[in-house]
C-alpha cells in the first residue's frame, strides 16, 4: 500500500457497523450466533478434541524432528521475566493465567477478534505493571526484530480498532497471556500470548527453545493517523509477494490470489 486511499475506501461505514457489542465479550457472544463464526469455532473444537500429533506438512509425523541439545537460548533472563510477571498476579489472575506444562490450553489459541476463551489473562483487563511485565517477557524471549514486530502488530490492532469504531474489541492489549509449567533453567515450561493478528507460543527446555506456532498479521499494515502514526509492518514481505505475483501468468495469478475484501 502506498497511500491512505489504499485502505480508507474499504473501511466499513458507518464506523462500528461490524462491531457486534460494546465489549469484547459482548461482541464475541453476538458473533458466535452467526453461522459462519459458529461453524469455524465448532470446527476448531473438534480439532482440539483429537489427539495432538504436532505440526506436519502432509499429515504424517516425522519422528525425532527435534532433539535435545544446547541452543544457548536466553533462558536465565526469560525465567526472571516470567517469575516477575507471575509475582504481580493476584490469586484470581494466577488461576486464569497459570497452567501445568501439559495443559490442553496450549492448543486453544486463535487469531480472530472474537474473545471466546475462558483461560488466559486478558491484558486489557490487567494493570500497567502487569502489562509491562508481559512485554518484558516477550522482549526477553524474542529477538529485537521479533519483539518490535510483535508490539507493532499490537499497535496496528489498536489502529484498526479506532479505524472501524471498535476500540473495546480491538486494541493493543486485546490479547490473552498464559504461563505453562514452572519457569526453570532445567525443567520444561513456556508461555503463550494470542489475540487478533498475533499468536505466540514459546516452549522452553533447558537452554533450548521452540517458538511455534507463531503468527503475526496486520490489517491495514501501516498507521497513517493516531498515536502510532508511521508504524508499518511487512513492507519487505509485501514487495516480495508482489514480485512473485508479477512473475506468474494470468492463469496462475487467478489461482494464486484471493480477493479478501469482505
Amino acid at each position: 500500500m502506498s497511500s491512505a486511499q489504499d485502505f480508507r475506501s474499504l473501511i466499513p461505514q458507518p464506523p462500528g457497523v461490524k462491531i457486534a457489542g460494546p465489549t469484547a465479550r459482548a461482541h464475541a457472544r453476538a458473533r458466535l450466533k452467526d453461522g459462519r463464526a459458529r461453524e469455524l469455532f465448532d470446527y476448531w473444537s473438534r480439532l482440539h478434541a483429537e489427539p495432538y500429533h504436532g505440526l506436519t506438512v502432509d499429515g504424517r509425523v516425522r519422528p525425532d524432528l527435534y532433539k535435545r541439545r544446547s541452543e544457548r537460548a536466553p533462558v536465565a533472563s526469560m525465567v526472571d521475566a516470567a517469575r516477575q510477571l507471575r509475582n504481580l498476579l493476584s490469586q484470581e489472575q494466577q488461576q486464569l493465567a497459570c497452567f501445568p506444562i501439559d495443559a490442553p490450553e496450549w492448543r486453544r489459541w486463535q487469531n480472530t477478534e472474537i474473545h471466546a476463551e475462558t483461560g488466559g489473562l486478558r491484558l486489557e483487563e490487567a494493570n500497567d505493571a502487569i502489562r509491562s511485565a508481559a512485554l518484558a517477557l516477550m522482549r526477553a524471549s524474542l529477538s529485537a526484530k521479533g519483539y518490535e514486530q510483535s508490539i507493532n502488530a499490537m499497535r496496528l490492532n489498536r489502529f484498526l480498532g479506532d479505524l472501524v469504531g471498535g476500540p473495546a474489541v480491538m486494541n493493543e492489549w486485546s490479547y490473552s497471556l498464559s504461563l505453562f509449567g514452572e519457569p526453570s533453567l532445567a525443567e520444561p515450561w513456556g508461555w503463550q500470548c494470542f489475540g487478533h493478528h498475533m499468536c505466540l507460543n514459546c516452549f522452553v527446555l533447558g537452554d533450548q527453545m521452540v517458538f511455534s506456532p507463531a503468527f503475526w498479521g496486520a490489517e491495514p499494515c501501516y498507521a497513517d493517523d493516531g498515536p502510532y502514526a508511521g508504524v508499518r509492518l511487512f513492507a519487505a514481505e509485501e514487495r516480495a509477494g508482489l514480485h512473485f505475483i508479477r512473475m506468474l501468468s494470468p492463469d496462475q495469478q487467478a489461482i494464486a490470489t484471493v480477493d479478501d475484501r469482505r
